[in-house]
């Protein structure tokens, strides 16, 4: 029963998040994924970028419910049953009073697991970058995978979905990455 319920409750910040998304079409996705190194990739991106664009992160919130959160611009204060309630209940309200214009949401995109809502094709579900980057792969957060392979597949969804007209950075240094990443439509910067 608590299995549904959270689903629920990630269904439901997930459609809200899509709704603002929807506000700034023309905003541009970037999801950063790897076992390590995400967080700065997003600080060295956005200190880049920022002085030219308006820049959206969603400052280490890389999960299934931290991306929609962040989305909305809901700001976490601890997991217990009424903070749920009261995010759901802000989800609405921030939809209806959000107005803010982005040119680059700048998205880290982590996984947990190979199940939905723990994998990158539920984070997908939510997003649709039109860059993406792909670090590294090691065995952090590895004990729902069966070997660091099958970490390494997961995580590249995020390069094998990307549109034709995207564009993929790779660390192909890396050898999971290069091997896991070569069937992706986007253009490729190795």
């Amino acid at each position: 029963m608590k299995k549904y319920f959270s689903l629920s409750i990630l269904y439901y910040l997930r459609f809200f998040a899509k709704l603002q998304l929807l506000k700034n079409k023309k905003m541009i996705i970037v999801g950063i994924t790897g076992s390590a190194g995400k967080s700065s990739t997003v600080s060295v991106c956005d200190a880049a970028l920022s002085p030219k664009f308006k820049i959206k992160t969603n400052n280490g919130t890389n999960s299934e419910s931290g991306i929609p959160l962040s989305i909305l611009n809901i700001k976490v204060n601890g997991y217990s049953p009424i903070n749920w309630l009261k995010y759901c209940l802000l989800a609405p309200y921030k939809l209806l009073t959000n107005w803010q214009k982005y040119d680059i949401y700048l998205c880290e995109m982590g996984i947990d697991g190979p199940d939905s809502p723990k994998n990158m094709s539920y984070l997908l579900s939510i997003i649709k970058p039109k860059i993406g980057i792909f670090l590294n792969v090691n065995l952090v957060h590895g004990e729902f995978f069966k070997d660091i392979d099958s970490i390494g597949l997961e995580k590249s969804k995020l390069i094998t979905s990307l549109p034709s007209t995207g564009f993929a950075l790779i660390n192909n240094n890396d050898p999971i990455v290069a091997k896991t990443t070569q069937n992706t439509l986007a253009k490729k910067f190795i």
